[in-house]
């Protein structure tokens, strides 16, 4: 520690206060106490032209925070309406006259809404309650300030565009994407000159800042065949998806197939407040230990992070992702198709009953009783015996089944098939096995289903990527 003070003593406080009135105040907050080394990284920005002659670009020197990363599709809803807008701005004043600052300036230029400058939590209630800038103050002189904002949120938060003027907040939610290429001594192979794989990369290199910033999101770093990138948490699929494409397309120019030049990719969705150094170390892990080694290459890896940690883990090679692989029994479903049937609402009694959160509960309550081996913990799969796989998912099958027409209207059950209601839920089940990319024979790789696998994280996914794209993600996390 710099100042060589004691800790919690009012010589080290009077130290860094006085460092911190030199300085941004979002550069230091007012837990931190630094050595040396760490100090100059964190000013070196502010420094380099002085230093080097050299000079940082605003958007390199400025960052939005992940509060505001995660409300950018909330705020561009409420951009496109005169109406809201104005209620969101009356909302920001007010935040900027209770102490919060304009630390996003930079970040809302980025992405269209010059307006939204104030920091990112005052558009979380969560957020306003903790009263960040009343921390030198009592609760009872900051309690009449935290209750006028959060009745100003409240009222920017209700949608004018719906008839009864509906709340409609932010997700909490943004995503972190790693994405690593495949096998790249073998693709050099292929390619037979050094040159030519580094032009390919070169090219994909070259597009990923584009793909990132179309989807709101900022480029952490692109080289090679490494991308690293923060994004609003309903933009990351697609972002995920495009740069599969340019990957691909790159090494089709030197006339190698996507089969492969194959890269895969870690997402990981995590709440705004929640550590970033360690959504950082989880997606690493994501990528290397799950989508590459586990999972096989080629492959997708989604992890969600609430605030008590890591929630659920599903990973699957791409083709599985988009739905085209079949193996035996099993039918592979893309997961953005399955999506629409994970609706919140409680529909009892319903023509298409939608797995929502009482039928999802109703099962892991059910096949917990059958399954001995339950392993409800994120990344993890029970697995019943290999000869007994085809009579244990069946069962599973024929449960979930029998529940989902119970739930439906009693005309709609008579009048629906059985093997149309069937098929809803063998999709359903499709996302509870686990499927990788096996090795089978001399330069082949075959994606197999291990039916004798089970896991509810593949549902946790669906149901949390359908709650970040219709904003029903509550904000009290």
């Amino acid at each position: 520690e710099l100042s060589g003070f004691k800790s919690n003593t009012d010589q080290q406080e009077g130290f860094w206060n006085a460092i911190r009135r030199q300085i941004n105040t979002h550069d230091l907050d007012d837990t931190e106490r630094l050595c040396a080394i760490a100090l100059i990284k964190r000013l070196f920005p502010h420094m380099i032209e002085e230093a080097t002659g050299a000079r940082f670009s605003d958007e390199q020197r400025f960052w939005p925070s992940t509060a505001f990363l995660a409300a950018v599709p909330w705020l561009k809803q409420v951009d496109q309406n005169s109406e809201w807008k104005n209620k969101a701005q009356i909302h920001l004043q007010q935040a900027l006259q209770c102490g919060y600052s304009e630390s996003e300036r930079h970040a809302a230029s980025a992405v269209a809404i010059p307006w939204a400058t104030a920091d990112g939590p005052i558009w979380f209630s969560s957020a306003i309650r903790r009263d960040e800038p009343g921390g030198t103050g009592t609760n009872k002189e900051r309690k009449p300030v935290v209750e006028q904002l959060l009745k100003s949120l409240c009222n920017a938060s209700k949608d004018p565009r719906s008839a009864a003027e509906q709340t409609k907040a932010p997700v909490p939610y943004y995503a972190l994407l790693l994405m690593d290429g495949d096998d790249m001594g073998r693709l050099g192979q292929t390619l037979g000159e050094p040159g030519k794989l580094s032009e390919c990369l070169g090219d994909f290199s070259s597009k990923v800042e584009g793909v990132v910033r179309e989807q709101d999101g900022r480029t952490i770093y692109a080289g090679g065949d490494d991308v690293m990138a923060i994004l609003p948490a309903a933009n990351v699929l697609d972002a995920a998806e495009t740069l599969r494409s340019e990957y691909q397309n790159a090494f089709a120019l030197k006339n190698v197939s996507a089969e492969a030049a194959t890269i895969s990719a870690a997402i990981v969705y995590a709440h705004w407040k929640y550590p970033l150094r360690l959504v950082l170390q989880t997606a690493h892990q994501l990528l290397d230990n799950v989508a590459k080694d586990q999972t096989g290459r080629d492959s997708i890896a989604i992890a969600s992070i609430f605030g008590s940690g890591l929630n659920a883990v599903w990973s699957v090679p791409w083709d599985v992702y988009h739905g085209t692989i079949a193996d035996g029994k099993s039918q592979s479903v893309a997961l953005t198709s399955i999506l629409h049937r994970f609706e919140s609402a409680d529909l009892e009694n319903a023509v298409d009953p939608p797995f929502n959160a009482s039928f999802l509960y109703l099962l892991r309550e059910r096949f917990g009783g059958l399954l001995n081996d339950v392993r409800d913990q994120p990344g993890l799969y029970a697995k019943f015996a290999p000869d007994d796989d085809t009579k244990t998912s069946d069962l599973l099958l024929d449960l979930a089944h029998s529940e989902y027409r119970r739930r439906m209207k009693d005309k709609a059950r008579q009048q629906t098939d059985r093997e149309i209601t069937k098929e809803r839920i063998e999709e359903l089940m499709s996302l509870s096995r686990r499927w990788t990319r096996r090795s089978h024979g001399e330069g082949q790789r075959v994606i197999q289903c291990e039916r004798n696998t089970f896991s509810f994280d593949g549902w946790r996914i669906a149901r949390l990527i359908k709650q970040i794209q219709d904003g029903k993600v509550n904000d009290n996390d």
